[in-house]
C-alpha cells in the first residue's frame, strides 16, 4: 500500500525528498495507530544517513538496494550499510518498487 509520495515537474534528483516524504508517511500511519514495518527503494537512496535514519529513528527494517554490491564489506563506508550488505541474501529477489520514489 502506498503512504506517501512525492511527484516533480521537472526532472531533478528526488534524494533530498527522501525524509519529509518518509516522515509524511509516518504522520499518516501515527494517525491510524500504525508504524513502518519497512523501508523499500532503490540504489539512489543507498547512503548511510538514510540508513540510519530508517533504522534508528523509525525503528523499521532497512530494505534499501545497495550500490556496488560487489565491494567487499570490509571495504564498505558506514555501520548501517555494512550491516545491510550482511543481511542482503534475506532480500527477496524482485522487490524493487513498481515506482522509483515509492516508500511502504
Amino acid at each position: 500500500m502506498i503512504i506517501s509520495s512525492k511527484i516533480r515537474r521537472s526532472p531533478a534528483h528526488d534524494s533530498p525528498n527522501f525524509e519529509p516524504t518518509i516522515m509524511k508517511g509516518k504522520k499518516v500511519l501515527d494517525s491510524t495507530g500504525k508504524k513502518i514495518k519497512s523501508v523499500d527503494s532503490d540504489k539512489g537512496y543507498d547512503k548511510e544517513e538514510y540508513h540510519k535514519f530508517v533504522v534508528e529513528e523509525l525503528k523499521a527494517e532497512d530494505r534499501m538496494r545497495i550500490k556496488n554490491k560487489d565491494v567487499p564489506i570490509h571495504r564498505t563506508k558506514g555501520e548501517c550499510r555494512k550491516k545491510a550488505k550482511r543481511r542482503i541474501k534475506r532480500f527477496r529477489a524482485n522487490y524493487r518498487s513498481k515506482n522509483e520514489t515509492v516508500f511502504l
